[in-house]
């Protein structure tokens, strides 16, 4: 059974401090052979890093404040 998840958090190349945090949560949870997608809500405004793992979508959506 594939899993679809989704985390709502700043995302790199955001300069918030859980960016980096955020990061390594979408990576690591790619690497489950049970995840199929992970869609990450991120803040608006700068331009986010194109992940590495196709089965990742950005979708910045919110802002700070």
């Amino acid at each position: 059974m594939a899993i679809r998840l989704a985390v709502a958090s700043a995302y790199p190349p955001n300069r918030r401090p859980l960016s980096e945090y955020a990061w390594h949560i979408v990576d690591h949870l790619c690497r489950n052979h049970r995840v199929d997608h992970v869609h990450v809500f991120a803040e608006r405004g700068e331009d986010v890093a194109t992940p590495q793992d196709r089965r990742v979508t950005v979708h910045q959506c919110w802002s700070f404040g």
